[in-house]
C-alpha cells in the first residue's frame, strides 16, 4: 500500500487472544500470538533511513504526552489488579467468568478455567 508522502506500509490489525476473527479481508487481521509470524513474511520490505526517521518524526510529533496523566493510569492499573483478585477469589475466572476449578498437573495443583480449553486462565 502506499501511504502518507508515498512511504509504503503493511496493514496489520492485531486483537488480544480473547478476540474471535470472523472476518474476511485482503489486510491480516490476526491474534495476537499470529503477530510475529505475520510481520515476518513481510520482512524483504526494506526502508531507507531516510524514510525511517520521517515516519519517527511524523510518531513523535503525533504523540500528545501532554494529555497524558500517568498517576490516573496507575491508579486504573492498581484498579484492575484488585478487581482481577477480587473475581479469583470469588472463584471466578478473570477472563470469561466461568467458575474456577482446581486442576493437577505436573508441577502441582493450580485453578483453571471451567472453560477450557476455549478459556486457558490458570493460577497458581
Amino acid at each position: 500500500m502506499k501511504g502518507y508522502n508515498n512511504i509504503e506500509y503493511i496493514s496489520i490489525i492485531v486483537f488480544s487472544e480473547k478476540a474471535e476473527i470472523k472476518i474476511d479481508t485482503s489486510v491480516d487481521v490476526i491474534n495476537m500470538h499470529r503477530l510475529l509470524r505475520t510481520i515476518k513474511k513481510y520482512s524483504t520490505i526494506h526502508l531507507s533511513e531516510i524514510d525511517k526517521d520521517n515516519i519517527f518524526q511524523k510518531i513523535n510529533a503525533s504523540n500528545l504526552k501532554s494529555s497524558f496523566n500517568q498517576h490516573e493510569h496507575i491508579n486504573s492499573i492498581k484498579r484492575r489488579i484488585n478487581d482481577r483478585e477480587k473475581t479469583i477469589q470469588a472463584n471466578k475466572c478473570p477472563r470469561c467468568g466461568n467458575n474456577l476449578v482446581e486442576r493437577r498437573g505436573e508441577f502441582g495443583s493450580f485453578l483453571g478455567c471451567k472453560s477450557y480449553p476455549k478459556c486457558k486462565f490458570t493460577q497458581k
